[in-house]
């Protein structure tokens, strides 16, 4: 039986060869009771010197040269493994890591992870294939960023400008601070568009974006919500003269004359804005109060900013 068994994991490990091989995958074994790791001469073409084997989960920072944002990924499955605290269901996994290469670089592998038990159902080995992904992942990468952004300004497009609010504004870290969500309109717009033509437009709405976009932090989140519509949150603000700071340059910024056909055509900016948590603490409430409050600019003349409070609107 124990003859069996030993020409039956010859078997298995042959094949698994052949196949990495065939994938041009690097082969790695783990001995889970030893806690041994083994990996496949090609690892050395890749990474360099071969990891030490020994005491392979204690040393996993050192020998897999994984990036720092990737630790936890791998360490999750070995205590998975160690542990055994639940029937082991899952005999497949797979995973991605950013590892350094020989020449110093970050590259992405994926790692799908082969579980095998002794007869107790006890973790025994652990075979995996680790595969360069990098080129699929950048290119995945390029096309989620293309998803989200808006074609003609390169901002965010609508629904990831919201989605990322949303997200950013569940943050529990958030309460010490303030955040501004600002909708910022740009009036007269629609007379170029009119009497100039879409791509005369769509060359000022290009322009006005850039203003935008430069008048906030990278750390900020600056999207087109339509046609002649921005919105924006302004992140950790310490006091209200901040946000009346940015919101009275955009104006200054934004007040723009275009000339063509011995015609003078004028845009400026109505900005509505509101503040978390005084005004709310969510995007839809914060969205609300904001589009509250330019209203208000419109209908008082425009071209100008105002922030809402409740005992004003």
């Amino acid at each position: 039986m124990e003859r069996e068994n030993a020409e039956k994991n010859k078997f298995d490990m042959e094949s698994f060869r052949i196949l990495a091989e065939l994938s041009n995958a690097i082969i790695l074994e783990w001995d889970v009771k030893n806690d041994y790791l083994h990996v496949a001469d090609n690892w050395e073409l890749v990474f360099g010197k071969k990891p030490t084997g020994e005491l392979f989960s204690k040393n996993i920072k050192r020998n897999f040269i994984i990036a720092s944002d990737c630790h936890d990924v791998l360490t999750q499955y070995i205590n998975k493994i160690q542990s055994q605290s639940k029937p082991l269901v899952h005999r497949y996994e797979k995973f991605e890591l950013k590892l350094r290469t020989l020449q110093g670089e970050y590259r992405w592998f994926q790692l799908r992870m082969l579980l095998r038990c002794n007869k107790e159902d006890k973790a025994e080995r652990v075979f995996g294939l680790m595969t360069d992904i990098n080129t699929q992942k950048n290119e995945y990468e390029k096309l989620l960023q293309q998803a989200q952004k808006d074609v003609l300004t390169g901002l965010f497009n609508k629904g990831t400008t919201e989605n990322f609010i949303t997200e950013y504004l569940l943050n529990d870290s958030l309460v010490s601070k303030k955040q501004a969500l600002f909708i910022i309109d740009i009036d007269g717009f629609k007379s170029i568009n009119d009497n100039l033509g879409h791509l005369f437009g769509d060359a000022v709405i290009a322009e006005l974006a850039k203003t935008i976009q430069s008048s906030f932090r990278n750390s900020d989140i600056v999207g087109r919500f339509g046609g002649d519509e921005f919105v924006a949150l302004l992140k950790n603000i310490n006091t209200e003269e901040i946000i009346q700071e940015k919101a009275w340059e955009l104006v200054e910024n934004l007040r723009r004359e275009y000339k063509a056909d011995k015609e003078k055509y004028q845009v400026s900016a109505n900005i509505g804005i509101a503040v978390c948590p005084d005004s709310g603490n969510t995007f839809a409430e914060l969205f609300e109060k904001a589009d509250k409050a330019m209203y208000h600019v419109k209908s008082a003349g425009k071209n100008n900013y105002y922030i809402y409070h409740d005992a004003y609107l």
